[in-house]
């Protein structure tokens, strides 16, 4: 297979994390310039003891459910919390055999790439005992399960005990990465009272909150405490004081791990990689010294010649700014500047000078990543500078190409102030972008109604490919893992064609075929520990920036869908209740008929409707006869089944327009509307003859029969329901009576 027809999946946590962040560019550019399909998902920390943390490791899970070639995992970050053993169940029962990569931690079954943690560690901490006379020393710890936070730790120690120092167990603070915990962390060590002139922090997230917590305090850095952090990534560049720290080459080691998967897949058995780390002075452990600076000591310089000096920059270059230059080859290119250049600056012309300076463009404008051209020119030139003068300083050509070279010093600080105010620009625009998504898909009520509003939305962001996954039900936490039981109402955006798909499915291969952009990152949809479902987006520029706020804000939609359907459904169940309630005040329990409200209230309604179309109604009173017998001699269940006989008969004789009702006890009311008298006679004769039906049919202990009472409105001129019951109910006691007299 070539290269263009593997996918690899990268998992990560934050990718706008310092340390992170460094590594995922060095993923992405590896895996841009080798032309391979990349797939990012985005969670936090296994195990980690933040329930909103933990829930985001579900899209973990979705591993199985996507077609990968291969995995790389940034495993000690991963691992934080659950530990090695934990990690390696995990990372075998996702990857069901795929090659795994693994940065920073060693686990089974994978090719490890890591830092050399040992050697930066100890160069750094034996900088601030030999140089700077620190003493004491406070550590800044990652999780205490950490395999490499660890590994800093018996580093620090081993150096110090060499030293004949020893580290104070109360000058050690767990702030687990992450600048919150480890602000708080800083402020516990402070609040100790216990002297410290040196601090050492496990990444350089740490060591600023550190600095930034002594600020608080009024606590000068570097003057009373000297720090150091590890990773020299961005941000400790840009901090004040910069940051004094441990360079790991993370970004280098982003891009070695997508090498070495890319070999794996290509039948190649690389072996684990360790990466060399080196100790960076900067002012916040006292020192304010250039990066690439040459050494000016007469005795070093004097056997180097001006080419040696040039390569050695060049090579320092080459090692701590790696993440410049991708593909590979591009080093190459880089060293066989470095060649031309200084044959041009040691010819003794004028005309170098200008030859020099198109040499400095035209490496730079073909060769190097547009975006970061200047920012490296910036250190290259002064370094370069320097260089030459320290060698050749009453050189007339020297004089004359570094004149050149502050000309495009100057022109470098001009242009990165374009590009900082482009980059303001934009993240302006960014800011007002997500605040207007925000504004148009939260009034969402319906998944239809979100997907609407993400379609028309995703163009202000610069978004062309994009799909939301919903989960069919919640997902069940067993142990690391989230059981998923499919999926369903998705949207999916890509290259200007939308697709939705409404029918449950369980794999998303079908889904990924119909993606044309070839780097994904995928994000759980959330809302504080509640899993919805997932997003996938297609990688743009911003994506690191936008990808987590887009997450949440659908998941704060999903959640508030879900409030409203929650509430739809009590609504319903309310009414439910309310026609149940309803219903049982109007209905006998027993029979199922009217009781005597609901039959006055029905029949009152049929006689308005009666009078107004000119109809009679006849009003039926009926009691049974020898109730009492059967009760007492087949107790009382038999003279429910036998009131139930009589509610069935009633309901067969009847029709479904007539009122019929249980007015308490063995007595019944039967409302008709008639057209005639003689319908009325037609009516008691139906009644005998179902309930002669009824007794041959059954064949039961008791005969049924009872006792019935009539009166008709027209022939009694009586328009009111309650009185014709009544009318009624004395022609049934008359009758009753007549039966007891023959008896």
């Amino acid at each position: 297979m070539t290269n263009n027809e593997y996918t690899i999946g990268y998992l990560t946590l934050k990718l706008d994390d310092a340390y992170l962040g460094s590594l995922w560019e060095g993923v992405h550019t590896a895996a841009s310039a080798a032309g391979v399909k990349l797939v990012v998902l985005a969670g936090y920390c296994l195990d980690s003891p933040n329930f909103y943390d933990a829930a985001h490791n579900i899209v973990y899970d979705l591993v199985p459910k996507i077609k990968l070639d291969g995995l790389i995992i940034p495993g000690a970050a991963l691992g934080s919390y659950c530990g090695i053993e934990a990690l390696e169940t995990y990372i075998s029962n996702i990857s069901g055999g795929l090659p795994v990569v693994s940065i920073a931690a060693n686990i089974r079954n994978a090719v490890t790439i890591c830092s050399d943690n040992k050697s930066g560690v100890r160069e750094a901490i034996n900088h601030l005992i030999k140089d700077h006379g620190c003493k004491t020393f406070a550590y800044l710890a990652g999780p205490p399960t950490n395999p490499e936070s660890n590994e800093r730790l018996e580093t620090l120690e081993q150096t110090l005990k060499e030293a004949g120092l020893t580290l104070n167990p109360e000058l050690l603070e767990y702030g687990n990465f992450y600048y919150p915990d480890a602000k708080d962390a800083s402020l516990r060590l402070l609040d100790k009272n216990i002297p410290f002139d040196a601090l050492f922090a496990a990444n350089d997230d740490m060591a600023l909150s550190f600095i930034d917590a002594c600020k608080e305090r009024d606590i000068e850095i570097p003057g009373r405490i000297r720090v150091i952090g590890l990773d020299n990534g961005l941000s400790g560049k840009c901090s004040t004081p910069r940051l004094s720290s441990i360079d790991t080459q993370v970004s280098s080691q982003g891009a070695e791990a997508v090498e070495i998967l890319l070999s794996l897949l290509n039948n190649k058995k690389p072996i684990d990689i360790v990466v060399p780390s080196t100790f960076v002075k900067r002012e916040s452990c006292g020192c304010a010294l250039s990066e690439f600076k040459p050494d000016k000591s007469p005795e070093i310089q004097h056997n180097r010649s001006l080419s040696q000096i040039l390569h050695g920059i060049a090579e320092s270059i080459l090692n701590s700014r790696a993440e410049f230059f991708y593909p590979k080859t591009s080093k190459d290119i880089f060293v066989s500047f470095i060649s031309d250049f200084t044959d041009v600056v040691s010819r003794d012309s004028l005309s170098g000078s200008s030859e020099c300076v198109r040499m400095f463009y035209k490496f730079f404008i073909d060769y190097v990543n547009k975006k970061t051209y200047v920012q490296l020119l910036q250190i290259l030139l002064p370094a370069f500078q320097d260089a030459i003068a320290v060698k050749e300083q009453d050189n007339v050509l020297v004089q004359k190409i570094c004149k050149s070279i502050e000309d495009m010093k100057l022109y470098c600080t001009i242009e990165l102030e374009r590009l900082l105010s482009e980059k303001f620009w934009s993240l302006k625009n960014i800011s007002y972008a997500l605040q207007n998504f925000n504004q148009k898909i939260q009034p969402s009520q319906t998944f239809d109604e979100l997907s609407e509003a993400v379609i028309q939305e995703l163009p202000f962001l610069n978004i062309n490919d994009f799909f939301i996954v919903q989960f069919v039900n919640h997902p069940q936490k067993n142990g690391l893992h989230y059981t998923v039981n499919g999926f369903h109402q998705s949207l999916l955006i890509s290259g200007g064609e939308i697709h939705r798909f409404t029918e449950p499915f369980d794999s998303i291969d079908s889904l990924f075929k119909k993606l044309k952009n070839p780097e994904w990152i995928i994000m759980p949809i959330l809302c504080k520990d509640e899993q919805f479902g997932f997003m996938g987006m297609g990688f743009n520029k911003n994506a690191e920036l936008i990808s987590e706020p887009i997450a949440t804000t659908i998941g704060g939609v999903f959640k508030n869908i879900q409030i409203i359907e929650e509430k739809r459904i009590a609504e319903k169940q309310l009414l439910q209740a309310v026609d149940q309630l309803a219903q049982l005040s109007v209905i006998d329990e027993l029979t199922g008929l009217y009781n005597r409200r609901g039959f006055l209230d029905q029949a009152q309604q049929l006689a308005a409707a009666a009078n107004k179309s000119c109809n009679d109604v006849v009003v039926l009173y009926a009691d049974l006869d020898n109730l009492k017998k059967v009760n007492d001699t087949w107790g009382h269940s038999a003279g429910d089944e036998m009131i139930k006989d009589a509610a069935l008969i009633f309901k067969s004789a009847f029709r479904q327009a007539d009122i019929v009702g249980r007015m308490g006890g063995d007595e019944f009311a039967i409302a008709c509307k008639t057209v005639s008298p003689e319908e009325m006679i037609l009516i008691e004769k139906r009644l005998d003859n179902v309930i002669s039906n009824f007794n041959n049919k059954y064949n039961k202990k008791w005969e049924l029969s009872m006792s019935i009472g009539a009166g008709s409105m027209f022939q009694t001129g009586i328009v009111s329901i309650p009185e014709l019951l009544e009318y009624s109910d004395q022609l049934l006691y008359n009758k009753k009576r007549e039966k007891k007299m023959k008896q």
